[in-house]
């Protein structure tokens, strides 16, 4: 087997298959190593008789370079795109699923009071600011209130990071909230000329999950190989890779993968780089896709989801409803379910989980299918001080050339952000 490359990819998610195909394009001869038997990282999809199954991210929003990629790649013809249901969006308030819209928000009192309406409808006129370190939730209580925070933002962001508000660096996890502002001066200004603009992303997916973008990448590399990596060196400027089956040499080197294992690879290299992106932090997760026959639905509700405010006292943080979005199988409805767990408390959470879920659909029947899936570290928090860190990253980059870092604990958890960088 070929052992001398151009560059080598570790790492077989979005991140490394987009990477690994980008630099193949250009005539790089490039090898990508995965340790586990498949790729495609936390995306994957299976097929049942009641359709798609997604045990990862549901869906993408389109970016025009995932369109050209999507072209590129033949899966035009693939596509399925979201209905209409899916700009409907629930958060669980006062025992019951509200419906998020300009209505509810301005003329009842089902979300936010008549202070924090007042807060909404002043925003446009509060000065821009730049505040050194600012926490997601110091933002939304310096332009809005603590209500506003609680009942729509922090649910919202929990959905997103599975994370605090409290934690997460506003300029860093909330990037296109951070420009509104700098830009137009306020969000209601920035979210007022996107509208304009007409800059909606289209909500998208494909005919067998999305683990056939990720399979079409995979399909056009050519040396592809399962292998976990044990040690990197860099002697006399080039890069050497010692996995579990044999060494491999190459010019360069790009690390596509989870913050944790980049700090156990880079480590021999550079221990204090390896201490600082070790502080990346992963909450654990746990995820329950679960699939009902339609009639066993007594509560139907057309929408993406629902989000779950801390102040719901709910264990599950969101219900992702992707029979909804993408209307798959009339005869059957499937739904992703996250929650927040640990190892200790995972099949007490599981308990919690089925009862509040089957309370709010008003279902009594048995799932057609159930699979409970435990995340240990499920998605990187871009909290404070995380912008200093990309840039210590990005000069460490210059001092040592022959290494590429990428991961979407860089460049931002969504799909399109992963393949825009990469």
């Amino acid at each position: 087997m070929i052992t001398e490359f151009d560059h080598i990819v570790v790492g077989g998610g979005i991140s490394g298959l987009s990477r690994a195909y980008s630099l193949q394009k250009q005539g790089v001869k490039v090898l990508l190593l995965e340790k586990e038997n498949r790729t495609g990282g936390v995306i994957h999809s299976k097929t049942t008789a009641c359709g798609v199954t997604e045990l990862g991210p549901n869906s993408l929003a389109i970016t025009p370079l995932l369109e050209q990629l999507i072209e590129e790649l033949g899966l035009n013809d693939q596509l399925i795109k979201a209905n209409e249901v899916a700009n409907k969006r629930y958060i669980y308030l006062k025992g019951k699923p509200i419906l998020i819209n300009p209505k509810t928000l301005i003329f009842s009192n089902k979300v936010i009071g008549f202070g924090s309406k007042i807060k909404l409808l002043s925003e446009r006129f509060k000065p821009a600011k730049n505040v050194p370190n600012e926490t997601l939730a110091g933002v939304i209580k310096r332009r809005f209130n603590n209500e506003i925070l609680t009942n729509l933002v922090e649910p919202v962001i929990t959905g997103i990071y599975a994370g605090s508000p409290d934690k997460l660096e506003y300029k860093s996890s909330m990037k296109r909230m951070y420009a509104m502002e700098q830009e137009h001066g306020s969000f209601t200004k920035g979210f007022l000329a996107s509208r304009k603009s007409g800059n909606k992303r289209e909500i998208v997916s494909f005919k067998q999950g999305l683990q056939q973008l990720t399979d079409a990448l995979r399909d056009q590399l050519e040396h592809v190989s399962y292998e976990a990596v044990q040690f990197i060196s860099l002697p006399n400027d080039k890069v050497v890779v010692k996995t579990s089956k044999k060494n491999y040499n190459a010019n360069a080197l790009t690390l596509a993968v989870p913050a944790y294992v980049a700090s156990e690879l880079l480590r021999p290299i550079d221990d204090q780089i390896a201490k600082l992106i070790d502080q990346v932090e992963y909450p654990s997760l746990l995820g329950w896709q679960v699939t009902f026959k339609t009639t066993s639905i007594q509560h139907r509700i057309p929408s993406f989801g629902i989000l779950f405010p801390s102040i719901s006292k709910k264990v599950i943080k969101g219900i992702i409803n992707y029979s909804e979005i993408f209307g798959t199988n009339d005869d059957c409805r499937h739904f992703t379910v996250f929650a927040a767990a640990n190892s200790t408390n995972k099949e007490q959470v599981e308990q919690a989980v089925i009862e509040e879920f089957r309370s709010v659909y008003g279902v009594k029947d048995e799932p057609i299918e159930s699979i409970f899936t435990f995340y240990e570290k499920a998605i990187p928090q871009f909290n404070v001080g995380h912008s200093e860190l990309m840039k210590t990253i990005d000069a460490w980059e210059k001092i040592y050339p022959q290494i590429k870092i990428l991961g979407n604990w860089r460049t931002g958890v969504a799909i399109g952000d992963c393949v825009n960088y990469a």
